[in-house]
This record gives structure tokens, C-alpha cells and sequence, in this order.
């Protein structure tokens, strides 16, 4: 399949780092590259510009790039692991077309045995990663570390009830979920209830 389709190129290059950096050993997307051949790699970056579904926290869309300007000036202890970068999702017309686009992303990189990493964007995002695994009928255990625990009881997707879609999608390859770090004042008490009804694990501060 071509991903290319979903990608937009980043402005990031090898000769900005030093030899020993983590971005001067990463293939880029980028204007001056073609599109890499993602099933080459170990790894993948894939940027998502998406914060429409995002409740007080507009302006996290433009995550990817203030990530990567720290991340690839790190040191690169990992000589024999094969970093791609894809370059950033845009938005689709609607938030339904970017999940689309995530999912299809990230169940190619499963298949072909690479693992993705997604930066950026709004938490909801981590609902359009899960379908992928759905797409591809795959079990998977889920581990979030946020203040509380979001699952709101709204008919929408967004950042505070996306956890509501993943757990109450069917049929569900969701095996177990995890949340670290939670801290009690944020809680809502019925959503303390449902962890432990559904056997799942909340570790608070």
C-alpha cells in the first residue's frame, strides 16, 4: 500500500545533527528525500496535525515538530535499529477522515513487523491507533499515563471519552488497560468503579 498518499514532508535534515544525534541516523520525509520505504525500518515517526477533537488543549497539533526539534538532537545509542521518519498527517476534511488515515498507517506498519510511533496531536488520537489493531483482529493491552481516567459519557469522540469508544467497541480486541499516574482529585468515582468491575489497573500518585 502507498502511505505516501497521507504523508506531508517535514523540514528536517540529516546534516542539521552531529554524527553521534539520533537525527543525523533517521531517513526523513522531506523535500529534498523521496518517501521512505517504511518496510525497511525498525521504527517509524509518524506526526499527526489533528486537535480538532480536543477539549482545552488547542494548539497540541503542532506537537510533531516541537518534539522532533528536541528528540533528534539526542545521542543515538541504538546503532543497529533503522529510524524512518514519515512526515506529518494532515487533517482530513473531517476527524473521522484523519482516524481513518492513522489506522490504515499504522496497520501497514504492523503487518510489515515495523513499529510506529505517533507524535502529536490530541489524546484522542490514541482511539484511531486502536482501530487499527481491530482492523488487523489483533489483541492488544492498552497503557495511558494521565491524571485521570477518560472515559466521559458523551455521545462524541474527543480527548476526555476516547477510552469510552475503545472499550465499548465490538467485537473488542481491547486483552487489558492500564493507567499510570492518576491522581484521586481528578477521578471520577464511577470511572474508578468500571477499572476494577472490568479487572483493569489504575495506579494513582
Amino acid at each position: 500500500m502507498d502511505l505516501s498518499i497521507y504523508f506531508s514532508s517535514i523540514e528536517f535534515y540529516n546534516s542539521e545533527y552531529s554524527n553521534d544525534d539520533i537525527g543525523c541516523h533517521t531517513e526523513f520525509f522531506n523535500p529534498s528525500n523521496d518517501f521512505p520505504e517504511f518496510e525497511n525500518f525498525d521504527l517509524t515517526i509518524i506526526g499527526v496535525k489533528e486537535d480538532r477533537n480536543c477539549f482545552k488543549n488547542k494548539g497540541c497539533s503542532e506537537g510533531p515538530d516541537a518534539i522532533r526539534s528536541k528528540f533528534y538532537k539526542l545521542k543515538n545509542n541504538w546503532n543497529d535499529t533503522k529510524i524512518a521518519d514519515l512526515g506529518n498527517i494532515e487533517p482530513g476534511e473531517s476527524v473521522s477522515d484523519t482516524y481513518y488515515a492513522i489506522n490504515n498507517v499504522i496497520a501497514e506498519c504492523v503487518k510489515a513487523g515495523v513499529i510506529p510511533i505517533i507524535l502529536g496531536g490530541s489524546q484522542d488520537i490514541t482511539y484511531a491507533n486502536y482501530q487499527a489493531y481491530e482492523k488487523l483482529e489483533q489483541v492488544v493491552n492498552l497503557t495511558t499515563i494521565d491524571r485521570k481516567i477518560d472515559f466521559q459519557h458523551i455521545n462524541e469522540t474527543n480527548n476526555n471519552s476516547y477510552l469510552k469508544d475503545i472499550i465499548l467497541s465490538q467485537p473488542n480486541y481491547l486483552f487489558n488497560y492500564s493507567n499510570l499516574g492518576s491522581q484521586a482529585y481528578y477521578l471520577n468515582p464511577e470511572n474508578v468503579k468500571l477499572m476494577d468491575k472490568l479487572y483493569f489497573d489504575n495506579t494513582q500518585l
